[in-house]
């Protein structure tokens, strides 16, 4: 039994043998059909939804299931080119000299992205894969993002995607406003960023208002307080403290100075004064209640806010 499965192993590997070597054999254009029949993708150079790489790799994979040598590989990926691509692969051999060796699948392939897919697309288009919103205005991040959307033109390709991916790198609070409308039939991208630079300018308006009056409260508040203080002065009792007006008489005679007439208008001051002062401390304001806390105190109140209550 163990020969038999020895000899049954060498005979598998001898028939996979043979088979390469038939496939390496066969007439160049059954291996051009066999390499059409695998649907590998066309290059025109001038499609702008055709990605370089994308092209590169597709074709690679078909080439690796066929077995096709390095230089195969380059004359069946020639096949494929279309329009201007076929003038520059024309331009790239006369440029590589008549005794030049054949080429192969490494060089082409890294001289073919050279071209058409250069070191600032690259790094433009790893840019736009990792563009967020953060601390961009939503017209700001709009620009960024058409800007660096023609650096993917393959992932952009279809309208829905635009948006998907518009959507994705936008804050937190318009990603959860704008998902549902992104998913609506025929949105498209400049709809869904005039929508979320709507909500944006609402957003900012409402926080205005909201400020705006609170400030306002604050104010009728204060206002209040300053009109019961000064409601609360009883101006008789001003009135009543001022010195007597001079005589309008035309003829202003000097009064003779009497000793008991002085001690007892200075007696009368003093007492006058003293009255003066009782009345004033009774008609001082008492700390007003706050319509807020309803905590006695003057001024704003800080209830609710951020401010100290002590110093404000």
């Amino acid at each position: 039994m163990w020969s038999y499965l020895q000899s049954l192993t060498s005979l598998v590997a001898a028939q996979d043998q043979r088979q390469n070597e038939g496939d390496a054999d066969k007439p160049v254009s059954v291996r051009v059909c066999d390499f059409i029949k695998l649907h590998p993708p066309l290059f025109t150079g001038s499609d702008p939804k055709k990605y370089p790489q994308t092209f590169i790799d597709q074709v690679h994979h078909t080439l690796w299931v066929m077995h096709a040598s390095d230089t195969e590989a380059v004359e069946l990926a020639y096949y494929r080119l279309r329009d201007l691509a076929i003038f520059w692969y024309d331009s790239w051999e006369r440029s590589r000299g008549l005794n030049a060796l054949l080429a192969v699948w490494k060089e082409f392939s890294k001289v073919f992205l050279c071209d058409y897919l250069p070191i600032e697309k690259r790094r433009g288009r790893a840019n736009f894969l990792n563009l967020r919103q953060g601390n961009l205005s939503v017209q700001e991040y709009s620009m960024q993002f058409d800007y660096l959307a023609r650096y993917a033109p393959h992932m952009v390709a279809e309208m829905s995607d635009r948006v998907h991916l518009f959507v994705n790198g936008l804050g937190p609070y318009l990603i959860n406003e704008c998902m549902t409308p992104s998913l609506v039939e025929g949105m498209d991208i400049s709809r869904i960023q005039d929508y979320a630079q709507m909500l944006k300018d609402r957003k900012h308006q409402q926080k205005a208002d909201r400020e705006q009056g609170r400030g306002q409260h604050k104010r009728a508040r204060f206002t209040g307080y300053s009109d019961d203080f000064r409601g609360s002065v009883n101006p008789q009792s001003s009135r009543s403290s001022a010195p007597p007006a001079a005589s309008s008489s035309p003829q202003f005679q000097r009064p003779r100075y009497d000793r008991f007439a002085y001690s007892g208008l200075e007696q009368s001051s003093r007492a006058s004064s003293s009255q003066y002062h009782k009345d004033t401390s009774q008609t001082r304001p008492s700390t007003p209640c706050c319509d807020y806390c309803s905590k006695d105190q003057f001024g704003l109140c800080h209830c609710g806010s951020d401010a100290c209550y002590s110093c404000g």
